[in-house]
């Protein structure tokens, strides 16, 4: 069964978008927990604490950030009369009584006001939405005047103005260092978050992405040394997958090339040592009588003209072995084209036949005709299909005894192949030579040996074939009938070759 097929860019997606999803959710609780921290910074306290707003020469205290509140300053004296005032006073008064000083909202006033516990933290709102008129909120500190007396100092301000939220932190304790601490841990804790996250993030890559890479470039390795027998597993997504399959076709076709090279390089030694040998046997006969002749060693005229006929024949076969060599080289370049044309294959067939026939009297054989009266039209490369049924005739008349009777057979078969055969009874063909005999240099009958046959005919003319888009094969009918058969392809031998 095969398993689901899961794309590397979206896991890469995927992966990147649950990484952020937790780097935020990281960064928003330390930003949540710092807002508590340090939204409240005490250097912006002070401007409401009037120990740290009025001064011992109270004419010259600073309240400039006070009035951005509508907030003033106003100085009492030991019998609680206002001897001075500084800003924008919006609650104008000329003295307090002792019950009103104690009556001024401080903080007291706001822990009565929206308090909310939470975590050991106390948070404060100032405004309340049912008090139409909320009043002021007032700081007072005691302190000694520059001329020696003691005076009572207020800071007020509009309590509708203070729109912000007050957190207190660990009131007894040290809030600096609390503080520190605080900041410390949180850091801490989200650079642990965020270490863990890419950690996680490089496992999976180096797990999906890495892992992958890495046995592909050592299959590749395998591959450039030669190794074509490797079986490559990436178990990796998709887009992996894919690439596992391009390698193994890659292995296989580089795994059958080599395979076909060593086999090419084989046929090759054995063609150039069977060439060696075909040349070296005429021309040794060639060279002894001709240095026989030269050397005065045949005095006899009959004699002499005896081996000058053995000379030409020898020479005659060389030739020929030469010219068949050539064509054999020729088939074996793809870029040779042959010239085609359209043909009655049927007249073709009949007029090569007439060729040979007095070669098939002059043996004695009993030919049999098996060829349609009407026409069969094929595009073919007439020189070569020529050659090709001459030389299933000549086997036919050179490698079987008088009197053999030879079939010649033409027939359309499916309605998309032509075939034409050419079959006898006459002797066997050797087990071991009807495994090699469309190879080059393979002859029957020992013709080799005698120097009556090249033993490229079959091959040629199976390259000529292959070039036609066709075949030519052998086989034995169930009498025991040798039978060598043609195969065009009508349906591609209309296309254009």
């Amino acid at each position: 069964m095969r398993r689901k097929e899961k794309s590397l860019s979206i896991y890469l997606i995927k992966q990147f978008i649950l990484f952020s999803i937790l780097i935020i959710a990281a960064t928003s609780v330390f930003g949540l927990f710092a807002s508590h921290v340090l939204v409240n910074d005490k250097d912006v306290l002070h401007i409401f604490s009037a120990s740290e707003v009025i001064r011992q020469d109270y004419e010259n205290s600073d309240i400039s950030l006070l009035e951005d509140f509508d907030g003033w300053i106003e100085i009492l004296d030991a019998r609680n009369r206002v001897i001075y005032t500084k800003g924008k006073v919006l609650e104008k008064k000329t003295s307090y009584t002792q019950e009103e000083l104690l009556e001024q909202k401080g903080i007291e006033y706001l822990l009565k006001h929206n308090v909310t516990k939470i975590a050991g933290i106390l948070e404060i709102n100032t405004t309340d939405p049912n008090e139409k008129d909320p009043g002021y909120v007032c700081t007072t500190t005691n302190f000694q005047g520059a001329d020696g007396e003691r005076y009572l100092g207020i800071v007020k301000f509009p309590m509708g103005k203070l729109k912000a939220s007050f957190t207190f932190y660990n009131p007894k304790g040290d809030m600096g260092a609390w503080l520190g601490r605080t900041a410390l841990y949180l850091s801490a804790g989200f650079i642990l978050i965020f270490i863990l996250c890419v950690w996680w993030y490089s496992i999976s890559i180096k797990r999906h992405v890495g892992e992958p890479n890495k046995k592909l470039a050592a299959g590749l390795s395998e591959l450039t040394a030669g190794n074509y027998d490797l079986h490559l597993s990436l178990q990796a997504e998709y887009e992996y997958s894919a690439i596992e399959e391009s390698f193994q076709v890659l292995a296989q076709e580089l795994r059958h090339a080599k395979v076909q090279r060593q086999q090419y390089e084989n046929e090759k030694q054995q063609l150039f040592s069977n060439i060696a040998h075909d040349l070296r046997t005429p021309i040794t006969t060639i060279r002894g009588y001709a240095k026989a002749i030269a050397e005065g060693v045949v005095v006899e005229e009959e004699k002499k003209q005896e081996y000058i006929g053995t000379i030409v024949k020898k020479t005659d076969h060389l030739n020929e072995l030469v010219e068949l060599l050539l064509i054999y080289t020729k088939l074996e370049n793809s870029e040779y084209q042959f010239v085609f044309e359209e043909t009655d294959f049927t007249e073709f067939v009949r007029e090569v036949v007439i060729e040979y026939m007095d070669d098939f009297e002059r043996e004695e054989m009993e030919l049999e005709f098996q060829i349609p009266e009407g026409e069969v039209r094929l595009s073919i490369a007439k020189t070569e299909i020529r050659r090709v049924i001459g030389n299933l005739l000549i086997n036919a008349i050179k490698h079987n005894p008088p009197h053999t009777k030879v079939r010649l057979k033409l027939y359309e078969e499916d309605h998309n192949e032509i075939l034409f055969e050419v079959a006898d009874n006459g002797e066997p063909i050797q087990d071991e030579l009807k495994l090699h005999m469309f190879e080059p240099f393979v002859s029957g009958n020992e013709s080799r040996t005698s120097g009556s046959g090249s033993g490229l005919g079959l091959s040629i003319c199976k390259k000529i074939m292959e070039k036609h888009r066709g075949s030519l094969t052998y086989h034995e009918t169930a009498n025991h009938w040798k039978c060598f058969r043609i195969r065009f392809d009508s349906s591609a031998n209309r296309e254009s070759y």
